[in-house]
């Protein structure tokens, strides 16, 4: 069960690893790789997914971005904000604005985190199979070598075996 889970873990965090590489490099090169999809789950029930020029952008609805954009460079805003919140990283942002009861927000990271991500979760499942494939292998020849030295006869008991067939 140990080694199923491992190996499968591998091959799968290993294959959605080289599909972020491959999707941020498409991204980069041509336009024809950009996406938007809308999803019908959230506030809005129009979660944005766009993915472009090597990022993947997650918006509660059409437009929140630009809309969140519009006010962090604006001073006087009605109905006035309750909350503003904007947390960087390098190849991550996360902007949300309060309006009293409606939440706005906007996730930005780079398709390079997931896939960086997904290598390290697969070195982690590659390395628990080989652990888990070696502690295997290890076992398998000490009983092989236990069987084996079970059928072979000993001089002594082969010599005793030939005087009493006599």
């Amino acid at each position: 069960m140990k080694r199923a889970f491992y190996e499968w873990g591998a091959i799968t965090t290993l294959a959605l690893a080289l599909f972020c590489f491959g999707y941020w490099v498409a991204l980069l090169c041509t336009p024809r790789a950009d996406l938007e999809v809308f999803f019908p789950v959230g506030h809005w029930k129009s979660t944005q997914l766009v993915a472009s020029d090597g990022t993947i952008t997650i918006n509660d609805h059409y437009g929140s971005q630009l809309e969140i954009e519009t006010v962090r460079k604006s001073r006087v805003v009605y109905p006035p904000i309750t909350s503003q919140t904007y947390w960087t990283l390098p190849g991550f942002s996360f902007q949300s604005i309060n309006w009293g009861r409606a939440v706005k927000w906007s996730v930005r990271f780079s398709l390079l985190l997931p896939a960086i991500l997904c290598t390290l979760a697969a070195i982690f499942f590659t390395r628990g199979y080989l652990q888990v494939r070696r502690e295997a292998v290890r076992r398998f020849r000490a009983r092989a070598m236990s069987a084996s030295a079970l059928e072979r006869p000993t001089e002594s008991s082969g010599a005793s075996a030939s005087q009493t067939s006599q």
